[in-house]
């Protein structure tokens, strides 16, 4: 982003970039604290279906919007071959149906909370 430019300027100086950025830090930070207090409980030997099924659901949509965010960001620099773009974005997708699917995982965290 510091390489593109629009009307004369580096993208990443416009107020709505550095708003998206600010956006996708706060949610992988929030994913990474449930992943942190999910495995932490795994330390304690305590059961934690329902943490580590919210870190699960919670780190791979984060992972997804923030490909998608990055793609937009980038506008067609993202196709070029020499940028990590593309391979962010098709490993999120992964990440999204690899781990069950988000939907499925919603379902387990409902079941689990009304345990």
């Amino acid at each position: 982003m510091k390489e593109c430019q629009q009307f004369g300027q580096g993208i990443a100086s416009f107020q709505l970039t550095r708003a998206k950025l600010a956006d996708m830090e706060m949610e992988i930070d929030a994913a990474r604290l449930l992943l942190y207090r999910s495995a932490t409980l795994v330390d304690r030997g305590i059961p934690n279906n329902e943490e580590s099924t919210v870190a699960n659901l919670c780190s791979s949509e984060t992972h997804m919007r923030a490909a998608l965010n990055g793609m937009q960001l980038m506008g067609g620099w993202d196709y070029l071959v020499e940028h990590d773009m593309q391979r962010h974005f098709h490993a999120s997708k992964l990440a999204e149906v690899g781990g069950r699917t988000s939907e499925i995982l919603r379902l387990v965290t409902s079941r689990e909370m009304t345990r």
